[in-house]
């Protein structure tokens, strides 16, 4: 695919070797993200509400004895509810196994693929006030548009109004 400045997920090997993502549906949107991220998928399972919280973070979950942030990646996105079965919990490492473990809700989770670096087209100029900090890419999995997602600055402790907004 040939592009003058092809993106780059982290550890991607510079000799072009191919690393696996996770590919999922928020909304009626196809969205992407290192595999190496996600620690594991759950069912959906109850999830206790926290007191005064932001609207996306919906609560926490019990997994074996941790307690985990949920966040509402959708509405974080700001992106139409779609209710789906079956719904799932990514948990996801910020950093890399040293804690900062996070859960996500996602409508569907669909399909692990190999991305080259040569599959990521850069994020889209739109030449108005947006800023697409949350987004490492876009790539093209049967003719659908898949954004690939920096989880890190997504649910980071810096992610906020500048995520997808100048």
């Amino acid at each position: 695919m040939g592009r003058d400045r092809p993106y780059r997920l982290d550890g991607l090997d510079p000799d072009g070797t191919s690393r696996p993502c996770v590919t999922m549906e928020l909304g009626m949107q196809a969205f992407a993200l290192d595999v190496a991220m996600v620690r594991e998928i759950l069912e959906i399972r109850p999830i206790t509400p926290l007191p005064n919280a932001p609207s996306d973070l919906l609560g926490m979950i019990d997994l074996r004895g941790e307690s985990i942030a949920v966040i509402d990646v959708t509405a974080r996105l700001g992106l139409p509810h779609r209710a789906s079965d079956p719904e799932r919990i990514l948990v996801l490492d910020l950093e890399g196994g040293h804690g900062a473990a996070i859960g996500v809700i996602a409508d569907r989770v669909l399909n692990v693929i190999d991305l080259a670096p040569e599959d990521i087209e850069p994020p889209p100029d739109t030449r108005i006030d947006w800023s697409c900090n949350g987004m490492l890419g876009i790539i093209r999995i049967g003719g659908r548009q898949t954004i690939l997602l920096d989880p890190t600055r997504l649910l980071g402790r810096d992610a906020g109004d500048g995520l997808f907004f100048g």
